[in-house]
C-alpha cells in the first residue's frame, strides 16, 4: 500500500477513535494479529480500538469505502486462526468495550459490550447471587463477544448447553456499518426469523457483534468432584452411561489420559498425582452436594464392579481446586512442548471410545506422533492434541499431523461426528467442511455471506471463501 494512502487511513482511524487507540508499531502488529494458532505469520496494517458501538459502526463504514478487509478481535485465546490478521487487515479489538451495561437479577438477565470476559460476567452474575453457566479455562481473557462469535461450550455444557443457549439477543454492527438490535432481551419472541442465531458461531464473517444480552440462572449448589482412574477407553465411555442410569445429575465430565496428566506434573508447579494408581485414562465428575451420598454409592458400585481402579472424591475446597487444576492446566502444559498442533471435534457418545482407540494407534504407528486426549466426555467434545519428537523440523511434523487429520476427518464424517465442537473452523479446517457438510450446506453459507457481506470485507478467509 502507498505510504500516502497508509498515512491517510491511519489518520482518518485516528479520528474516529483517538491517536492513543490506533497502532502501528511492529511489535504490537505481532501481538495483535495473531490467537494462540501456530504456523501464521501475522500480518496486519494496523491496530484500532474502539469505545462504542457508533466508532465501531464508523470504522466499518471507513473499510468499506476503502474495500480494507476486517479481522474482528476479542481475547484472542481462538485454536483454529479465526482472529489472525495475515493479509493486511484492520484488526478491530473490542477490548475496550468492556462494561456490564445492566443487570436485572428479577429477570435474571445481563447485558454486556462484547469485550467484558466471560470471567467478569460470572462474577456479576455471583455478587447478585446468581450465575453464569459458561466456564472455559481461558475465563479471565476470553471475551463474550469471542465466546459468541464461536459458540464457546466449556465446562459445564452437559448440564447447561453451549453459548448459544444463554444469548437472549445482540447488537451487531454489520458491514454496511448500520446498527442491528436484535431481540435484547425478552425470552419468548416469534416474530419472523430470528436473526441472532446466524451471528452466532459466524466467527465475524457477517457483523461485528458489540453488545449481548444473557440468560443468568439461580447459583448451583456445593459442589464436589470426584477423580476416577480406568483401565480403558472402553470403561471411561461406559462410566457416563452408568451413572446416568442412577438418575445422577451431573454438572461436568471431563475426561484425561495418563500421558497428559504427566505433562501437567511436569510443567505446572504445585501439581499433584491424584491417585494412588497410575492408570490409562481419567475422569472428572462433578456433581452438587445434595448428590453426593447417591453419587458415592454409585462409585463405591463401581469400584466392586471393576469399571473404576482407584478414586478420590473432593472433601474441602483445597481438593476441590487441585482436582480440577490438573484437566484446566493441559492446555498450558501441552503447550510446552516444542511442536503442537490442536484439534476439537465431537462425536455420539457410543462412537467415541473405538474411535480414539484407532487414532491413537494410527498416530504412534504410522505417525510417530504422541496424542494427548483429553476433553467434555460428558457432551461427546474430545481435544485431540499431536505433539512432535524434537527432532522433527515444524514442516515435517505438519506433514505427518495433515496424514493423520485426512484419516480422522473421514472417520468423524463415516461416524456422523463434526471436525469442529467449539473452536470454531477459521482457517485452519475450512478446506476440511466439505469432508462433513455437503455442497447445498457449503453453498447455503456461500450465499449468506455474499448477502451480508458482498464487499467480503468481514474477516475474509475464515469459514468459507465468498468466490
Amino acid at each position: 500500500m502507498p505510504q500516502g494512502k497508509f498515512g491517510r487511513i491511519l489518520t482518518q482511524l485516528q479520528e474516529i477513535v483517538g491517536r492513543e487507540n490506533v497502532f502501528s508499531d511492529p511489535e504490537r502488529l505481532v501481538e495483535w494479529g495473531r490467537d494462540w494458532t501456530r504456523g501464521f505469520i501475522p500480518d496486519p496494517l494496523a491496530i484500532v480500538l474502539p469505545k462504542t458501538t457508533l466508532e465501531v459502526s464508523s470504522i466499518v463504514k471507513l473499510c468499506g469505502s476503502m474495500n480494507l478487509p476486517i479481522v474482528p478481535s476479542g481475547g484472542r485465546t481462538g485454536l483454529v486462526g479465526g482472529a489472525v490478521a495475515a493479509r493486511r487487515e484492520i484488526v478491530l479489538s473490542l477490548g475496550r468495550m468492556n462494561q456490564i451495561i445492566a443487570l436485572d437479577p428479577r429477570g435474571m438477565t445481563i447485558e454486556v459490550e462484547a469485550g467484558a470476559t466471560t470471567e467478569q460476567v460470572q462474577d456479576a452474575a455471583k455478587a447478585v447471587g446468581l450465575y453464569y453457566p459458561v466456564d472455559l479455562a481461558s475465563k479471565g481473557s476470553c471475551h463474550i463477544g469471542g465466546n459468541i462469535a464461536t459458540n464457546a461450550g466449556g465446562l459445564k455444557v452437559i448440564r447447561f448447553g453451549a453459548t448459544r443457549n444463554h444469548v437472549l439477543g445482540i447488537e451487531v454492527v454489520m458491514p454496511s456499518g448500520s446498527i442491528l438490535d436484535l431481540n435484547r432481551k425478552l425470552i419468548k419472541n416469534n416474530s419472523g426469523y430470528d436473526l441472532k442465531h446466524l451471528f452466532i458461531a459466524s466467527e465475524g464473517t457477517l457483523g461485528i457483534i458489540t453488545k449481548a444480552s444473557l440468560r443468568l440462572y439461580p447459583p448451583l449448589g456445593a459442589l464436589r468432584v470426584s477423580c476416577l482412574g480406568v483401565r480403558s477407553l472402553t470403561h471411561l465411555s461406559r462410566l457416563l452411561d452408568l451413572v446416568s442410569t442412577r438418575g445422577i445429575s451431573l454438572t461436568a465430565f471431563e475426561f484425561f489420559s495418563e500421558a497428559g496428566l504427566a505433562l501437567v506434573l511436569e510443567h505446572i508447579p504445585g501439581s499433584k498425582r491424584p491417585l494412588r494408581e497410575m492408570c490409562a485414562y481419567y475422569a472428572l465428575m462433578e456433581v452438587e452436594e445434595s448428590h453426593g451420598n447417591q453419587f458415592e454409592s454409585w462409585l463405591e458400585g463401581a469400584m466392586d464392579d471393576g469399571m473404576v481402579v482407584d478414586a478420590v472424591l473432593s472433601s474441602s475446597s483445597e481438593e476441590f481446586r487441585e482436582i480440577w487444576s490438573l484437566r484446566e492446566n493441559m492446555t498450558e502444559a501441552i503447550g510446552k512442548s516444542v511442536h503442537v498442533f490442536k484439534n476439537d471435534l465431537a462425536l455420539p457418545l457410543s462412537a467415541i471410545a473405538p474411535f480414539l482407540s484407532d487414532i491413537q494407534e494410527r498416530g504412534t504407528r504410522d505417525h510417530s506422533l504422541q496424542l494427548i486426549l483429553f476433553g467434555h466426555l460428558g457432551d461427546g467434545n474430545v481435544h485431540i492434541n499431536y505433539i512432535g519428537d524434537r527432532s522433527l523440523t515444524e514442516e515435517a511434523f505438519m506433514g505427518e499431523v495433515n496424514r493423520l487429520q485426512k484419516h480422522i476427518f473421514e472417520t468423524v464424517h463415516e461416524l456422523g461426528g463434526t471436525i469442529s465442537a467449539e473452536h470454531g473452523i477459521g482457517l485452519i479446517k475450512k478446506q476440511h467442511l466439505k469432508s462433513v457438510l455437503d455442497s447445498t450446506e457449503l453453498e447455503l453459507m456461500r450465499g449468506l455471506k455474499g448477502l451480508f457481506d458482498p464487499g467480503n470485507i468481514m474477516n475474509p478467509g475464515k469459514i468459507i471463501d465468498l468466490h
